[in-house]
């Protein structure tokens, strides 16, 4: 898939960007990784508030790249109808690994298991992900024309949601807001990250020095917090309006950014490995944890089978998408 690289030149790949894309797909690993684990480790709990800003990430991305282009309703159209296809692909693959394997021979399963997965339902919940951004595309021509007609949007509406999300945070504190909404439609999050990307892009930011010890400095501080906060307001993602997750998710985008200037060959294999990573790793995980028991090894378990997921899970990524016809499925 083409995208338009940081300097505006259509056509040409921005590694950088794909790095932030690498990057935040092993931290979906790591957020994730609990997945089929039945024990419960300390070092488990410090990985998924490591991670937590991955899906801040993604959705800064995709703020930077897609509020770059001139988008119409024919090209967000053809978006959405390769998420469905992809989704439907991937529902015939969990279809057969849980209900097929559970003796529910009903094809109507597969319709049933994708279209839940776009609103956080069922095996393959993980695919609200790709429900907010059909959400996000729809909304997406109206966002690029308001962006480019009227300077003090982008601004404006940065500044808005930003309040919102503080809001919402703070009630998570108190209340746990967000548990009363599918993670497909906590937008406020989501859009504030969209457009914290295209901010990246249009404003300049980038000339901001930022360091690396700024950036792990800032990790520790915000994983503290995600600890801290944990038994009152519960999962990392009803944490993703914390001032410390903005920080560390912006800082961290503009260092990988500003850093990554040489072609890398191994950076260029990335982008394939996002959607086979991404929609095939909760059926290797409970696969795993079904086969492989390392509790013996106490507090180290949770990282050797999180370093052992990423080697076999990207393993397997590229072997799929070497397979003659395979690739297709795995482009949006």
């Amino acid at each position: 898939m083409e995208i338009a690289s940081a300097h505006g030149v259509k056509g040409k790949r921005n590694e950088a960007v794909d790095l932030v894309k690498f990057i935040a797909m092993i931290m979906v690993l790591g957020l994730h990784q609990y997945f089929g684990r039945k024990e419960s480790f300390h070092s488990a709990h410090i990985i998924v508030y490591m991670c937590g800003i991955a899906m801040p990430l993604f959705f800064m991305v995709s703020g930077y790249l897609m509020t770059a282009r001139d988008v119409d309703y024919k090209y967000v159209g053809k978006k959405i109808l390769r998420i469905l296809r992809f989704v439907v692909c991937m529902g015939v693959i969990y279809w057969l690994f849980y209900d097929v394997a559970n003796g529910n021979y009903k094809p109507l399963g597969i319709i049933v298991i994708s279209a839940e997965s776009l609103v956080d339902e069922g095996p393959m919940s993980i695919f609200w992900f790709f429900g907010t951004m059909i959400v996000i595309y729809l909304l997406l021509p109206w966002i690029n024309k308001l962006t480019n007609k009227y300077k003090a949007f982008l601004p404006s509406a940065l500044a808005v949601l930003f309040v919102i999300v503080s809001v919402v945070y703070i009630l998570n504190i108190r209340c746990r807001f967000d548990a009363n909404f599918r993670l497909t439609f906590r937008l406020w999050d989501y859009f504030f990250y969209f457009l914290l990307g295209a901010a990246v892009r249009r404003c300049n930011i980038l000339c901001i020095r930022v360091s690396l010890l700024a950036v792990l400095a800032l990790w520790v501080v915000n994983t503290c917090m995600v600890y801290y906060n944990y038994p009152v307001m519960g999962p990392v993602d009803f944490q993703l309006g914390s001032v410390t997750m903005v920080m560390l998710t912006l800082l961290t985008f503009i260092f990988i950014l500003q850093r990554m200037k040489k072609e890398n060959r191994w950076i260029e294999m990335t982008p394939q490995l996002f959607l086979p990573v991404y929609a095939l790793h909760p059926i290797y995980y409970e696969a795993y944890y079904k086969c492989i028991d390392t509790s013996f090894m106490g507090e180290l378990s949770p990282m050797l089978d999180f370093a052992v997921s990423i080697v076999v899970l990207i393993a397997v990524s590229l072997a799929i998408m070497r397979t003659p016809g395979v690739k297709m499925v795995f482009m949006i």
